[in-house]
């Protein structure tokens, strides 16, 4: 038998990473609900990255949620990027990167 085991961290952001692939929108008090974390300190750094997608016009940043904009639609696969935590390792060790974009 093979498989992951998949660490309390790797279930939030499959779910904030599918919420915001799959509905464009990441409503913040929803995963503080259900994960019981508080959503802009554990992703402090996330949200940091974001702010170059929101001063390009691609994300809004509000105090409740996080919402791709239609211009942000063409690169939205970039902006869950930024909650892969995996991704972010594999870019700091040089290794070859699994996901691509335009």
């Amino acid at each position: 038998m093979r498989g992951y085991r998949l660490t309390d961290d790797d279930r939030l952001r499959r779910e904030v990473i599918g919420r915001l692939l799959c509905h464009t929108v990441i409503r913040k008090h929803e995963i503080e609900q259900q994960f019981g974390i508080s959503f802009d300190e554990y992703f402090s750094p996330e949200i940091t990255q974001l702010e170059e997608f929101r001063a390009d016009g691609l994300v809004t940043l509000d105090d409740d949620e996080i919402r791709v904009t239609p211009l942000g639609r063409v690169f939205i696969r970039n902006t869950g990027m930024a909650f892969d935590r995996y991704l972010r390792e594999q870019q700091m060790d040089s290794r070859p990167l699994f996901s691509k974009t335009l």
